[in-house]
């Protein structure tokens, strides 16, 4: 069996270039987020309240999550089997597609001294499809915005979790989440945040 990175690894190598020492610092941890997280502080927030960055940032910033999401709706067609709109069986597709051996070559032919590479845009993709379809599930989730975008969150304000959608997509891209089943995964955290 042909053993992926781990997301860590991959989040140096592809992601951590592009951070400013502010955005560094500003960082709760050094490498990829855990998939839930607990934040008090975020219950009862609006989301022009919650995040690290002012609210002046925060139209450019669900600019680019909406257009990374409309990329995905455009691209992913082109070479899954997936029609409509977006929705969990998509999720499915996009596992299945993305084995060990396609991440691997995802991996090899990606330079990470590019912006625009696919390892960095297929993991913003899938982090993007699965937050339109927690929004769409939870319209009361709200996003905590960050820069680099795919700091960003999802949150839901009555209890404070946090859903860090873009590191799912790293995750998913490496050994730690190549075969978690992330529309499963997704389920799961659905009932968790409805637990409370």
């Amino acid at each position: 069996m042909n053993e992926l990175p781990g997301c860590d690894e991959l989040f140096e190598r592809f992601f951590a270039p592009w951070y400013s020492e502010a955005d560094r610092l500003r960082r709760r941890m050094k490498a990829t987020y855990p998939d839930l997280i607990t934040d008090p502080e975020l219950v009862g927030l609006s989301q022009s309240a919650a995040g690290a960055l002012a609210e002046q940032h925060h139209p450019k910033i669900l600019e680019i999550i909406d257009g990374v999401t409309n990329a995905a709706c455009r691209d992913w067609p082109g070479y899954l089997p997936v029609y409509g709109e977006l929705d969990l069986s998509w999720i499915d597709e996009f596992d299945r597609h993305y084995g060990r051996d396609e991440i691997s070559k995802v991996i090899a032919r990606s330079d990470a001294t590019d912006f625009g590479n696919e390892y960095l845009v297929l993991c913003c993709e899938f982090g993007a499809a699965i937050a339109g379809l927690f929004r769409k599930a939870r319209p009361t989730l709200r996003w905590s915005l960050d820069w680099p975008y795919w700091d960003s969150t999802l949150f839901d304000p009555v209890t404070g979790k946090e859903i860090t959608v873009f590191h799912w997509g790293i995750k998913k891209m490496s050994e730690y989440g190549v075969d978690d089943g992330f529309a499963a995964k997704l389920k799961a955290c659905l009932k968790i945040l409805d637990q409370h």
